[in-house]
């Protein structure tokens, strides 16, 4: 029975195939809905291409405070899933000979003639393997912040950049090297990067509800980011956080399964032969072998969305997640579909790693700090205290060393206090509220611990006479 079960879910996602098994859909249904529920995901779209066989599901709710549905043609961010596309735009300039993978990048980007980034290859850009690493991304405006959406500021800004010279040649994952490729679009094009990608990659595959305009994807019903904040899903203000050309495309599910019908037969440039792709990482795709099978996928993640896409040529299969929050869930949801369209089982619902999750961070960083700032509080009841009684007195330090020192101690802790009152203290562009706040409270207590220190350094008992 199980080898029978097995021949008919092979069957489903062969190149001849006319649907999916119903009792496949029916394991899906429950696998997603558990997923859900056990993360709480408030929407979700899924796409499935199988052979000749096209499924789209909605679930949930575009938005938690409106209770409003899920649509399958509700617009998502895709984040990073951009890549793919951004990719394909390159390819598509390279097949028409306005560009050349392997020439220097100072050839069409003439700001960074001179610049330790010129010298970096197109191709070393696509595959990640330009040297540059994810602290280079903060030298482009970014998440809001003025000209987050000029490309030749991009450049001017990423000029300052020095690759990692043991990194150059090898795969380092940085959003700065698909920042790069938007502006070279932009200029080997002669069009705005926005328009030559909605002109030539979106219509051209017919993903008609697919755009890089925020203010499109709204009239479209874009559906509300939403994030973990406080152990809670909550709907997150609004606002874009990305790079062009590393992500801010919003799209919806029929027109991902268009995106990934038209990978699958081969008519998406730089991956009409999967088999030749370098891994781990070509062509704006992750790429694997699993069982045998060359498996191309990317994912997408924001602090308030979440997204994938997974491709598997050889069987004709392709299974894209898109999440109106940021759970870090669509890619294992996406591979678990495809295990059942392959294996006919699925693996448990499970949760992201503690680690992975910026709100337990924040809960930790907040409840530390609380801690933290009540024992000072008793360290400075305890000095009072004894400075009434005449145990302790104030004593300045005389040497030059220990009055550096106390000066550098009063300058980190105002520092670390200058960090905490800022209204958006936070290590990345646009984190969650419940991170910045976190972080705020151990910048407030370092900034307390520091003052304590340079306290037990002044309030000393008087000398022994």
């Amino acid at each position: 029975m199980r080898a029978a079960a097995l021949v008919i879910l092979l069957s489903a996602v062969s190149p001849q195939a006319a649907e999916i098994p119903s009792r496949a859909l029916a394991v899906i249904e429950r696998y997603v809905r558990s997923e859900m529920a056990l993360n709480e995901i408030p929407g979700l779209t899924l796409a499935i291409v199988a052979g000749d066989h096209t499924e789209l599901r909605a679930y949930g709710v575009k938005d938690l405070a409106s209770g409003e549905p899920m649509r399958v043609d509700t617009p998502v961010e895709l984040a990073s899933v951009s890549k793919p596309l951004t990719a394909m735009a390159v390819a598509r300039l390279a097949r028409a000979g306005r560009l050349d993978p392997d020439r220097p990048l100072s050839d069409y980007l003439a700001e960074l003639r001179g610049a330790p980034l010129g010298r970096v290859l197109v191709r070393d850009l696509v595959r990640h393997r330009s040297g540059l690493r994810r602290r280079h991304d903060r030298l482009a405006p970014c998440c809001g912040r003025p000209g987050d959406r000029d490309l030749k500021l991009a450049v001017r800004g990423l000029r300052r950049a020095t690759p990692a010279r043991w990194v150059a040649g090898r795969f380092s994952y940085a959003n700065s090297n698909y920042l790069l490729l938007a502006a070279l679009i932009e200029r080997v094009s002669g069009q705005p990067f926005a328009r030559f990608m909605e002109q030539e990659i979106f219509r051209t595959l017919g993903m008609d509800r697919t755009t890089l305009s925020e203010g499109q994807a709204r009239a479209w019903g874009l559906a509300a980011s939403h994030e973990r904040s406080w152990g809670r899903i909550r709907r997150r203000p609004a606002g874009e956080a990305g790079w062009l050309g590393a992500s801010l495309v919003k799209s919806t599910a029929p027109d991902m399964a268009a995106f990934a019908r038209a990978a699958l037969e081969g008519r998406v440039d730089g991956i009409e032969q999967p088999e030749g792709l370098v891994p781990p990482y070509d062509a704006g795709w992750f790429i694997r072998r699993e069982d045998g099978l060359l498996v191309l996928e990317h994912s997408g993640d924001t602090w308030g969305a979440n997204s994938a896409i997974l491709l598997i040529p050889a069987r004709q299969l392709g299974v894209a997640v898109l999440i109106n929050a940021g759970v870090q869930r669509a890619m294992p949801i996406a591979r678990g579909i495809a295990r059942c369209l392959l294996y006919g089982s699925v693996p448990e619902p499970a949760r992201p790693p503690w680690f992975q999750v910026a709100d337990n961070w924040a809960m930790f960083f907040t409840g530390l700090s609380v801690l933290s700032l009540c024992a000072l509080g008793t360290v400075w009841l305890r000095l009072r205290n004894a400075l009434r009684r005449g145990e302790r007195q104030w004593i300045w330090p005389q040497g030059v060393w220990e009055r550096g020192r106390l000066l550098l101690l009063l300058a980190m802790s105002a520092y670390l206090l200058a960090l905490a009152l800022r209204p958006a203290v936070s290590a990345v562009p646009g984190s969650p509220s419940s991170l910045r706040v976190g972080l705020a409270a151990l910048s407030l207590a370092s900034s307390a611990g520091l003052v304590t220190v340079a306290g037990l350094a002044v309030l000393r008992r008087p000398p022994q006479l």
